[in-house]
């Protein structure tokens, strides 16, 4: 957990919206789809974060900030699992940080690239109740949790409610 002592001297930082958006980034960006049937899955594309992050900028060392939250690769929880139970986290009373149209999109990366669809679902379907509107983005994101499955009939409903409701696709889409 982020709110864990990371020193064990007391004090405990409190993490902000772009430190949960990071570390949610993070569990997408490994996730994997589950293997299904036992059968070969193909690899999911880099996310978003990645194809527009400039490393040649990038000063920033993780490895020397003793208050970045840690991110375990080789975690048995499930991406999608992890992104949610960061989600709950961030709003508990302990942190009170609500979430944010990125947030809910990375949450949905989490699920997409975990194969998951019902919890991606799952994830808009909070999303809008949250007073949040989707936009590309966070759609196609739900679209890529239906790819991931080879379920390309649930992929062109979503595309098509996308359109239905006014938000239009990009090259991403």
């Amino acid at each position: 957990s982020m709110l864990d002592d990371p020193h064990g001297d007391g004090v405990v930082p409190r993490p902000d919206r772009v430190t949960y958006n990071t570390v949610i980034d993070a569990y997408a960006t490994n996730a994997r789809p589950k293997r299904v049937g036992g059968g070969d899955v193909a690899i999911a594309q880099p996310s978003r974060s990645q194809l527009n992050r400039d490393d040649s900028n990038s000063h920033h060392d993780p490895d020397s900030d003793p208050d970045s939250p840690e991110f375990d690769p080789s975690s048995e929880e499930d991406p999608c699992d992890a992104a949610f139970r960061l989600l709950r986290e961030m709003r508990s009373p302990k942190v009170r940080v609500e979430p944010c149209l990125k947030t809910w999109t990375s949450v949905l990366s989490a699920c997409a690239r975990s194969g998951d669809p019902t919890r991606a679902a799952e994830a808009f379907d909070r999303m809008r109740a949250s007073g949040i509107s989707p936009d590309t983005k966070a759609w196609t994101a739900l679209m890529q949790s239906h790819a991931a499955r080879g379920d390309l009939g649930a992929t062109a409903e979503v595309y098509w409610r996308m359109r239905t409701e006014g938000v239009a696709p990009n090259e991403g889409t």
